[in-house]
């Protein structure tokens, strides 16, 4: 198979799976709407048609719709009962279904408000209305144009499995929800384990190389002659795996000193080996808000979108990435997302 029919299969694999995720994550996220910490009552509300208007166009937003895919027109209030309807087109990839489940959860809330929706199958298109206390105030027309596509984001979470860190992953088990595929490890004997069973649990390891090989089977010394160097890179190649991604620290003492280019190279021929500045480490920040917009930032850049957290912070944003993934960013492990 020539190399064009290889990227082919490879993007249609990409969009494959994205869509899964998308939808097990948008799914598993709605049924968990409305559960509340037990003694936390969320009052409903009375909105208007400004307020009702306002949320309808909040669940395209939090989609990532252009606006060019929504229309409105003004309209007989005789005959339609409202002043204005909606003309919405969908992109292929996101389903009409999701955007229901949105409008459903902006509206929860209300006293007043409520949402449908219809099949108008022979006209191939979804009504959906928004009425207060029974009058409809918004009347709007889906339909999916087969040829318009919402481009995706492709980033990679990374999460600190180094040092004391590494008890906090070891027993992760990998979900179809999860956004970090990856766990970063550092090289030597005692991290052998607790990266076999994390790759049972279905994670994706990377492994840093820097001046914290003490043992002599992985050393990578300036006072080992090249054949031992040799030796060394072999294996911990071999022990750790050809399958995966490789990081050097660039500050470390080993990659400035004279004998790391004659490394480098003897790891390039087994493995991807990378500079550790390819990632974003947002391990030191510790404000949920900077690291939001850190990440928000680069997301919408052309750089690297490779992010490494601590697990406890990673907790604490799920429902940040999920935000992101439904406006088109899609989660990869490192590997497939450097590889790609």
């Amino acid at each position: 198979m020539n190399g064009l029919g290889v990227k082919i299969k490879i993007i249609i694999s990409l969009f494959a799976v994205a869509t899964v995720l998308v939808t097990a994550i948008v799914i598993l996220n709605y049924v968990k709407m409305g559960k509340k910490p037990a003694g936390e009552k969320s009052l409903p509300q009375t909105i208007d048609k400004d307020e009702a208007e306002e949320r309808f166009l909040q669940a395209f937003e939090n989609w990532g719709f252009s606006e060019a895919w929504i229309k409105s027109y003004k309209v007989n209030s005789r005959k339609i009962k409202t002043d204005k309807i909606y003309r919405i087109t969908f992109p292929r990839n996101i389903s009409i279904d999701f955007i229901l489940l949105e409008l459903n959860e902006l509206f929860s809330n209300t006293e007043n408000a409520k949402v449908f929706s219809k099949d108008l199958t022979k006209k191939r298109k979804t009504e959906i209305n928004v009425e207060i206390a029974g009058a409809p105030v918004i009347i709007a027309y889906a339909k999916t144009d087969r040829k318009l596509y919402r481009e995706n984001i492709y980033a990679s979470i990374i999460l600190d499995g180094r040092e004391d860190e590494i008890e906090n992953v070891i027993n992760l088990q990998l979900q179809p929800t999860d956004f970090a595929k990856s766990v970063l490890i550092n090289v030597g004997g005692e991290y052998l384990k607790p990266a076999q069973k994390l790759k049972s649990n279905g994670f994706d390891c990377a492994f840093l190389i820097d001046d914290g090989i003490e043992e002599y089977r992985y050393s990578l010394s300036s006072d080992l002659s090249r054949d031992e160097l040799k030796s060394s890179v072999k294996r911990i190649v071999n022990d750790f795996g050809k399958e995966n991604i490789y990081f050097y620290n660039e500050r470390s003492k080993l990659a400035n000193s004279p004998h790391f280019e004659f490394v480098k190279k003897r790891f390039g021929e087994y493995v991807k080996l990378l500079g550790f500045s390819y990632i974003t480490d947002l391990t030191k920040k510790k404000d949920a808000v900077e690291i939001k917009a850190a990440i928000k930032l680069l997301i919408t850049s052309g750089k690297q979108k490779v992010f490494l957290l601590k697990k406890s912070v990673y907790d604490s944003l799920e429902k940040f990435f999920t935000d992101l993934t439904k406006k088109g960013v899609v989660f990869l492990d490192a590997k497939t997302y450097i590889s790609g």
